[in-house]
């Protein structure tokens, strides 16, 4: 089916090396917390791009600010998750996601202030 055709995986799509370490941040709610900006600056020649969630009532929980595709995915070397809720992401992105990790990509996962039973 055609709606299907875009969570295939392209033929041919490898990673690349440009030289410095490319860090995809997707903040959530909390993520402030960590301190990214700064532990990013820390490391020489890194570049950062930020993408965040938004929510809305009736659109529910979205990702804003980076055009979540398999290429500029596969440009990524880290892609932190900071605080980010598990339906703030759609189907085919969490599908392209698992496959850049399989690729060898470096998630880094990082919850909220009630992660982990933080909010007892």
């Amino acid at each position: 089916m055609d709606h299907y055709r875009s969570f295939r995986r392209p033929e041919g799509l490898s990673r690349t090396d440009s030289g410095a370490l490319d860090v995809l941040v997707v903040r959530g709610l909390f993520n402030r917390q960590y301190q990214l900006d700064a532990a990013i600056q820390s490391i020489a020649g890194a570049k950062r791009t930020d993408a965040y969630t938004s929510y809305h009532q009736q659109t529910g929980t979205t990702l804003q600010g980076y055009a979540w595709d398999w290429q500029p995915l596969w440009d990524q070397d880290v892609i932190v998750l900071a605080d980010v809720e598990t339906k703030g992401m759609n189907y085919g992105q969490v599908l392209m996601l698992s496959e850049w990790v399989k690729d060898g990509g470096g998630p880094l996962i990082l919850g909220g202030p009630r992660f982990y039973g933080g909010a007892q």
